[in-house]
């Protein structure tokens, strides 16, 4: 679907109910995505509103572990339901076919039936929970429930008018598992949630202060959780060779910053084993603005993922001026292009030759720096808001 071909104010303005997330889950780029939408849409002066699960039983004190989990369930699949069900009929008797329901995460797909039948859209970041529990993906086994949850969601997509996706990846995912034509899909990019720009050294570092020594080494940086995709495993064993190279070229040994949960007991003993104590450290429980002032002290980012539905962490590092290195994994390779030094994740040897190449070679890491800034500016939050203004009118004119 070429949605350039319609104009944002073709139709008057919609009256839109954006479907957000529960918010005890913590999905935090999910929530972004839902705020950074209704703030951009607002601004332009669209009616907009926000809609999401609210914790009721959930919030109870006394819950923890499996308990908290299924009093989320509650909320989110016994009680929200309702709630929605109760708003969409107000708005479509105050406002017709000028009413448009956007689930802002695939996650909530099952969400669709709740539309009434008005026009309505999902946005799918990616499906990667979805064939982990069909078992087309090499990662954890998922469970009983979990496949059942999955089910669901994949049901809600493939019920769905349209579903807009971050990449053509996910939209090729997505044709597949869901068996959806490519007629009632489109590709929306998504953009950057922040406005992440490089800062000057002397404030980066007044910022950080100690969490990151001032001892001149390079600093090689990753951004990521413990989740099998992630590869965290993979970015311990390139470091450890890009390190050996770098001194087997009597260079200085770099450091390795790892951004996220605190490292797995095995990985743990990997960094010990290897003598690598004293140059890797992992942080938790960083803030947006810290995350900016790590991207713009990096020497390198590196990012071997396995799969990534879209991957914001390469693109919030361009948009600080740090070059990247990173994996062919899922959309990686369409978001990056030629932006960055990409390989297959598997090719690990690879992945730390160019790691130990942008160290050694200023130049070169200038100019992927330069690459890194004009590849950012594809995803600059006037163009998604663009692009779903133009959906929208569609949709509604359908």
């Amino acid at each position: 679907m070429d949605i350039k071909t319609f104009s944002p104010s073709a139709l008057r303005p919609p009256r839109l109910l954006l479907v957000g997330n529960y918010a005890p889950d913590r999905q935090f780029s999910m929530r972004l995505f839902c705020d950074t939408l209704h703030d951009g849409l607002a601004a332009r002066g669209a009616a907009v509103e926000r809609i999401l699960p609210a914790p009721r039983l959930g919030r109870w004190r006394g819950a923890r572990g499996e308990l908290a989990k299924w009093l989320g369930h509650a909320d989110k699949f016994l009680l929200f339901p309702r709630a929605l069900r109760s708003r969409v009929r107000e708005l479509r008797a105050a406002h017709g076919d000028a009413l448009l329901v956007h689930i802002c995460d695939h996650s909530n797909a099952m969400y669709v039936r709740e539309t009434l039948g008005v026009r309505h859209l999902v946005t799918c970041h990616d499906l990667m929970a979805v064939r982990l529990a069909l078992g087309d993906l090499p990662g954890p086994r998922v469970r009983f429930t979990g496949r059942r949850l999955q089910r669901m969601v994949r049901r809600g997509l493939e019920a769905a008018r349209h579903v807009a996706c971050d990449s053509r990846c996910t939209l090729t995912d997505l044709q597949r598992v869901c068996r959806r034509p490519e007629s009632g899909s489109s590709v929306i990019h998504a953009q950057l949630n922040y406005p992440y720009a490089r800062l000057p050294a002397g404030e980066a570092r007044a910022l950080l202060g100690p969490r990151l020594p001032d001892d001149g080494r390079p600093l090689v940086l990753h951004v990521g959780n413990n989740s099998w995709y992630k590869n965290r495993d993979g970015v311990l064993r390139i470091f450890r060779t890009a390190s050996a190279l770098a001194s087997g070229a009597g260079a200085g040994r770099p450091r390795l910053v790892l951004l996220g949960p605190e490292l797995s007991a095995s990985q743990r003993d990997f960094v010990a084993q290897h003598g690598l104590t004293k140059d890797v450290t992992a942080l938790s429980g960083q803030d947006t603005a810290t995350l900016q002032a790590f991207y713009s002290l990096a020497d390198v980012f590196l990012f071997p993922s396995l799969y990534e539905g879209f991957g914001w962490p390469p693109l919030e590092a361009q948009a600080c001026g740090c070059p990247v290195v990173a994996s062919t994994g899922g959309s990686l390779a369409e978001v990056l292009g030629d932006s960055a030094l990409t390989t297959p994740a598997d090719d690990e040897a690879a992945l730390a030759g160019h790691v130990q190449t942008l160290l050694a070679q200023p130049t070169l890491r200038d100019e992927f720096v330069a690459k890194g800034r004009a590849n950012v500016a594809r995803f600059a939050p006037p163009r998604m808001i663009d692009d779903y203004q133009a959906l929208y009118s569609q949709l509604l004119a359908a």
